[in-house]
């Protein structure tokens, strides 16, 4: 399988504009996870107003800034772990959707990223599974004795960040804040890493019960007919990308 910026765009147009009129950063400099010589000036100030000087967190984001943070971790920045966090490669991101500088493009963040996580000695995620699963079934890649279930595409929109968002906005002295469900007003809840979590295997109520796992019993044994005698002692991550990889 090729993934390319032309391949991509036989799924889909990812990018509106025309290759010329994208900035294309460096895989070092986008994914660094400090700020460096190549970020705008003030771009930190700029996109964590809140923010005194400490770690970096979701509560030093203004409500734009959070929702629109929240849609990069689905889509774009992906990630297991740290997602009450705030990192430098999100600022990036943010500061292109909120002022075009830079003008990133989104097949170039894709290809960075799969890149980086192909030459990642611990893989924990495999990003974009339901794009590469397309490209794998668009370049006649997939196996005959795979099972395949076909998921359509939702339409991202209002209407549907309506339907499936819950968003809760308060308002403290000049500052709109946007509290955890279950959490303290003010703090976040903030997840731990996938590496804290202890080896074992989990039951299949609890595997196959969320909305991105498998559709039918069927591909749901299939996997786990797929595992081995030592995936009882791989970490959520190992087992996450080993029943990927049997799911495709």
């Amino acid at each position: 399988m090729t993934m390319s910026f032309e391949t991509i765009n036989c799924i889909a147009r990812f990018d509106s504009l025309g290759v010329q009129a994208y900035d294309y950063p460096a895989i070092e400099h986008f994914l660094d996870n400090h700020a460096n010589n190549h970020d705008q000036e003030g771009m930190t100030a700029f996109i964590l107003p809140y923010n005194d000087g400490g770690v970096a967190a979701r509560s030093h984001l203004t409500v734009e800034r959070k929702i629109l943070q929240g849609i990069s971790l689905e889509n774009v920045m992906v990630r297991f772990g740290d997602r009450g966090g705030v990192r430098a490669s999100d600022y990036r991101v943010l500061h292109s959707l909120l002022y075009e500088i830079p003008n990133l493009s989104l097949r170039h963040i894709i290809m960075m990223n799969t890149w980086f996580t192909r030459e990642s000695f611990h893989r924990r995620m495999i990003p974009y599974v339901r794009l590469i699963s397309a490209m794998i079934l668009q370049q006649n890649c997939l196996p005959p004795e795979s099972l395949w279930v076909a998921k359509p595409l939702e339409k991202f929109s209002l209407a549907m960040i309506k339907k499936n968002w819950k968003i809760h906005v308060k308002l403290s002295g000049s500052k709109y804040m946007m509290p955890q469900q279950g959490a303290r007003e003010d703090e976040e809840m903030v997840d731990e890493e996938d590496e804290t979590e202890p080896a074992g295997p989990r039951g299949p109520k609890q595997r196959y019960m969320r909305p991105h796992r498998e559709l039918n019993a069927d591909v749901a044994s299939f996997v786990n007919f797929k595992w081995v005698p030592s995936y009882k002692d791989f970490n959520r991550g190992q087992q996450e990308v080993f029943d990927n990889v049997s799911r495709v």
